[in-house]
């Protein structure tokens, strides 16, 4: 049984959360696509705020 785009999507999102917490961001995100795209899209909102 394939998992839904959504759930799979947020099951990623989690596991990312989960190491973030453990081993802090910029290792959680490293190398791995969706985080990088996370934190682009911050950095940028980051920016447009400041």
């Amino acid at each position: 049984m394939e998992i839904p785009h959504s759930e799979r999507l947020h099951y990623r999102l989690m596991t990312l959360a989960d190491k973030a917490l453990m081993h802090g961001v910029k290792s959680a995100v490293h190398h791995d696509p969706l985080g990088d795209m996370l934190l682009e899209y911050y950095s940028v909102q980051i920016e447009d705020e400041g």
